[in-house]
């Protein structure tokens, strides 16, 4: 099975808020999301040459302005998600409370912002839809080389855009809850709970390209996306390890002790 154990890249924090950074994971996340987004825009930015190209002709019904002001969201988007992804190493504990309600720590996701991608993602697959079928019908009507380009490059954005929102609604990873007794994931109208005497290993990395640490059981697993958690995702697979090491420690998952342990980056007895 692919990643490595989150044992045996560190057993010491780094320094309190924080933790080092796995090996596993290689000096720095992924910037795919980020590339993709770049790739997507650049398809967007050929779109608009060819509509304003074609717009001297008088032959495409769309404003050339309505395209190019689309840019402004995808560049949003883009800067959005590089931020987020440059700064994952600098979250610390932010995303990490104690619950009283459910007397559990819980380990928040980026939910907030994964609902902003995907709205967004999701807003301009309905106007690329609404421009393949506009310069579709155009081009029907009066046949045009630009228009053609036009409504290829429409088409091409449009796939990659709802592909892009798909993926993100996959993505989007729910909140982990530890109390004394089970890991619980709660999210997507699902719930996985894995009991911690049934857990054998941590892995970190090795699940997906982007970054990930893998709970294991003999019969389940509960994923946690490391780019996905609010908070550092080094210290998470970290205080995952050591309430699996510390059988005795679980008990304190109970209450803020858990939560005092995590901020001063106490993993050693």
């Amino acid at each position: 099975m692919p990643g490595t154990r989150c044992s045996d890249v560190s057993t010491q924090s780094g320094t309190p808020y924080r933790a080092p950074w796995p090996e596993a994971w290689g000096p720095d996340r992924p910037k795919r999301r980020s590339l993709m987004i770049v790739a997507f825009w650049g398809l967007l930015s050929a779109l608009n040459v060819a509509i304003t190209v074609d717009s001297a002709t008088g032959t495409v019904p769309l404003s050339a302005v309505f395209w190019g002001a689309v840019n402004v969201p995808w560049i949003s988007l883009l800067v959005v998600s590089w931020l987020s992804g440059v700064r994952i190493r600098a979250r610390g504990t932010s995303g990490i409370s104690w619950d009283a309600e459910y007397r559990a720590l819980v380990i928040e996701d980026q939910r907030d912002i994964f609902r902003f991608w995907v709205l967004l993602l999701g807003t301009l697959a309905v106007l690329a839809l609404f421009g393949v079928v506009v310069e579709t019908v155009a081009a029907i009507k009066q046949p045009d080389a630009g228009l053609v380009v036009v409504v290829l490059l429409l088409a091409a954005l449009l796939t990659g855009l709802m592909w892009g929102t798909v993926l993100m609604m996959r993505r989007g990873n729910p909140r982990v809850l530890l109390s004394p007794d089970v890991l619980r994931q709660e999210g997507h109208g699902t719930v996985v709970e894995l009991a911690w005497t049934d857990v054998f290993m941590i892995r970190c990395g090795g699940e997906t390209p982007d970054l990930s640490i893998a709970v294991l059981t003999h019969g389940s697993r509960l994923r946690i996306s490391g780019s996905a958690v609010d908070a550092d995702p080094a210290l998470v697979a970290q205080l995952l390890q050591f309430y699996l090491d510390h059988e005795d420690a679980r008990a304190e998952l109970g209450s803020a002790a858990s939560l005092e342990r995590v901020r001063a980056g106490r993993f050693t007895r």
